[in-house]
C-alpha cells in the first residue's frame, strides 16, 4: 500500500472513530437529561402521594377525635376535641395548598377540588355531631356519627385512595 492509501485509510478511521465517539457523548447526553426529567416527575409524584397520605392521616385522625368525643360524653374532652379538630383542619388546608402550588394537572386539579367538597361535607357532618354534643344530645350525636359523619368521611378515605 502507498503512503498515501495508508494515511487516507488512517484518517478515514479517525474521522469514523472521532463520529462514533461524537455520537456515543450526544446520546449519554439526552440519556442523562431524559433521566433528570424522569427522576423529577418521579420525586413530584411521590412528594404528591406523600401529601395525599398525610391529609388522609388527617381525615382518619378527625374520625378517631370525633370518636373519642362522643364516647366519652364530657365536655371537657369535647372542648378539646373541638381544639384538635381546629388543627387537623388548617393541616388538611394547609396540605390542599401544597398540592396545588406543585402545579397539578388538569384530572389532578379535578379530583382535589372533588377530595375538597367531600372533606367539605364531612367537616359539616363533624359539627353537626359537635354541636349535640355541645347541647348533650349524646343519643342524636351517636346516631348521627354512625348514619352522617362516619359514611361521609368513608367517601373521602375512598376519594383519596383514588387520586393516588
Amino acid at each position: 500500500m502507498s503512503d498515501t492509501s495508508s494515511r487516507m485509510l488512517i484518517s478515514g478511521f479517525g474521522f469514523m472513530l472521532l463520529l462514533l465517539l461524537l455520537v456515543t457523548a450526544i446520546g449519554l447526553g439526552n440519556m442523562k437529561s431524559q433521566n433528570d426529567r424522569l427522576q423529577y416527575m418521579v420525586d413530584v409524584r411521590n412528594q404528591k402521594s406523600e401529601i395525599i397520605v398525610n391529609m388522609r392521616n388527617v381525615a382518619r385522625e378527625r374520625s378517631l377525635v370525633l370518636y373519642q368525643m362522643v364516647i366519652s360524653r364530657d365536655p371537657f374532652e369535647t372542648d378539646e376535641g373541638v381544639v384538635r379538630l381546629s388543627e387537623l383542619a388548617g393541616s388538611f388546608l394547609g396540605n390542599v395548598d401544597r398540592l396545588r402550588n406543585m402545579g397539578l394537572d388538569s384530572d389532578e386539579s379535578k379530583q382535589l377540588d372533588h377530595l375538597f367538597d367531600i372533606a367539605v361535607e364531612s367537616t359539616l357532618y363533624q359539627r353537626k355531631v359537635i354541636e349535640l354534643l355541645k347541647q348533650e344530645g349524646y343519643e342524636e350525636a351517636s346516631s348521627t356519627l354512625t348514619a352522617e359523619s362516619i359514611p361521609a368521611q368513608n367517601r373521602l378515605l375512598a376519594a383519596y385512595d383514588e387520586f393516588v
